[in-house]
């Protein structure tokens, strides 16, 4: 169960590097950041500045970006319940798995919910672009990553 809100988690931040490709400052946010609408959009004016988007691909993506924002505060919340009980055990003097437990198994539907919204975004993403740009957009990504 962890090891998929973890999944889950990495993918969100994937969408998020993807949306904030050569933002200077991607990357140093750290667990505790909260995206929100105007860094997503700020990002989206990034990408489509760097891959020449047309005005019709950034009016996609902008409608994408915005649903995206629109789901975060949620996730945000689960996020935000798994951190606290973790906090909480690690402050007690025993562990209480069954706390744990419950929290996470309570955030699998938000995690669902998530997941679900990570794959179609990123294939609406895929479909916003063309083959030229999924090309320089993944030479980016590479070059971003040391690869």
């Amino acid at each position: 169960m962890f090891k998929t809100i973890a999944i889950v988690a990495g993918t969100v931040a994937i969408i998020g590097g993807i949306l904030a490709i050569g933002c200077s400052h991607y990357g140093h946010h750290g667990y505790g950041h909260k995206m929100s609408a105007d860094h997503l959009r700020k990002g989206a004016d990034k990408v489509a500045a760097k891959l020449d988007m047309s005005a019709e691909q950034k009016a996609r993506l902008y409608t994408l970006t915005d649903h995206i924002a629109n789901e975060l505060p949620e996730y945000s919340k689960t996020r935000e319940k798994i951190a606290n009980v973790f906090l909480e055990q690690f402050e007690s003097d025993t562990f209480d798995a069954r706390a744990v437990d419950n929290v996470l198994a309570g955030a699998q539907k938000d995690v669902t919910k998530m997941r679900k919204l990570v794959v179609e975004s990123t294939a609406e993403f895929h479909d916003i672009l063309t083959p030229e740009q999924r090309t320089k957009l993944v030479e980016k990504w590479k070059r971003h990553r040391g690869k």
